[in-house]
């Protein structure tokens, strides 16, 4: 009985020990887990990256960007988020702009919005409160801008010489921020003309920046969804793109009013941008982004529709297509809207008939059509017809 009573207890006692060196080696593993980064990659490799920036002032947005960036082939785009873009805001369950429900202390929210906007999913955020962002340009040495005409204040006071300047951190700030009387261009052209500098030269800077103290030192300017390895590790992927052949787009729609305020309210509800930002991604992994800026265009009214080949122009421009004439077809009778196509390149030519559903294409490659009502050479003339409903073909 006495061996047989150890035999049933033996079992039991190994059982114990076993669970007590499982728990330790849980512990242990938790441990060395807990203490190390394993947040997701910056960047993945087989995938378009989505970052969204944003340049705060008075906790709000005074200027936010997607950045997209796909680095298989080492091309981005980038596309402004409008702060006045009016949408019905789930979180609130109204129509309002879009940074209404921009919250400093946690940007899911507004974060949300954009990806519904755009039609996408956000992979990380970077916030830069505009004092910080001050800081940043000074650490880099200084962002240099285009600017078009010299520019005062209200009181004369000269604020910018016309030609390229090299701005530090408190002519950034004051770039990015004042709205003097004779500015030609708009704050939103301003802003974007400045971050793309901006990114640039953070890509020029990138040897410095990589430098152990000095990636500390600008990790501390910024909020971010990610760790300091990985911003580091993003912003070394943006120092390959080719910013010759950057693509910054914007939302375009209809101004309308509503509750007191000026919104904009994407075209076709959302529906373009989301069309755009979708072409957008696909030319990042399959071609030269910057192609369709090269792309120049002949749009012709083959219908009695009065505007329409201004408004078919306005919706290629969305696309990035070179409009460089509009007018009228040498008849009103088209039925099917058709692509004369001169590019020889059947890719692009795919790419631009797909954009708006046309199937009827003659190709005259080769011909090298050149307009008589113009100096321009052309690579599409489109002829719209009856069948075009202001976004797509709709004939078979």
């Amino acid at each position: 009985m006495t061996i047989s009573t150890t035999k049933k207890k033996v079992p039991a006692v190994i059982s114990w020990i076993l669970i007590a060196i499982l728990g330790l080696t849980l512990t242990s593993i938790f441990v060395v887990y807990a203490g190390q980064d394993y947040e997701p990659d910056a960047v993945v490799q087989n995938s378009v990256n989505f970052s969204l920036f944003i340049i705060e002032n008075d906790k709000k947005p005074l200027a936010s960007y997607v950045v997209l960036y796909y680095p298989g082939t080492k091309r981005a785009a980038i596309f402004e988020i409008p702060s006045n873009i009016g949408l019905i805001l789930r979180r609130i369950n109204r129509v309002d702009r879009i940074d209404t429900v921009y919250d400093p202390y946690d940007v899911r929210a507004y974060q949300t919005e954009v990806e519904s906007l755009l039609g996408i999913k956000i992979n990380n955020t970077i916030t830069i409160e505009i004092k910080n962002l001050g800081k940043i340009v000074d650490l880099i040495e200084g962002v240099t801008v285009l600017i078009p005409d010299r520019v005062e204040d209200s009181n004369h006071v000269l604020l910018f010489p016309s030609g390229q300047m090299k701005l530090d951190g408190d002519k950034a700030r004051l770039y990015l921020m004042y709205t003097p009387t004779n500015e030609q261009d708009t704050l939103s052209v301003r802003n974007r003309r400045f971050f793309v500098r901006f990114l640039e030269r953070l890509a020029e800077q990138n040897d410095y920046l990589q430098h152990s103290s000095i990636k500390k030192k600008l990790f501390s300017f910024v909020e971010t969804s990610l760790g300091e390895n990985m911003f580091s590790k993003l912003l070394d992927e943006y120092s390959r793109i080719n910013f010759s052949r950057l693509n910054i787009q914007t939302v375009n729609g209809t101004v309308r009013e509503n509750s007191g305020q000026l919104l904009l309210f994407p075209s076709y509800n959302g529906g373009l941008i989301r069309d755009v930002v979708e072409k957008t991604v696909s030319e990042l992994m399959t071609m030269n982004l910057s192609s369709a800026l090269r792309i120049k265009v002949q749009v012709l009214n083959g219908t009695t529709a009065n505007g329409l080949a201004r408004r078919t122009a306005e919706l290629l421009r969305e696309f990035g297509y070179d409009v460089t004439n509009i007018g009228n077809a040498e008849r009103t009778d088209y039925q099917n809207t058709l692509i004369i196509d001169y590019s020889g390149d059947e890719d692009i030519l795919q790419s631009f008939a797909n954009s708006i559903r046309c199937k009827n294409i003659e190709r005259r490659a080769g011909e090298r059509f050149n307009s008589p009502n113009t100096d321009y050479n052309f690579d599409f003339i489109l002829i719209i017809g009856t069948d075009f409903d202001g976004r797509y073909v709709t004939s078979s």
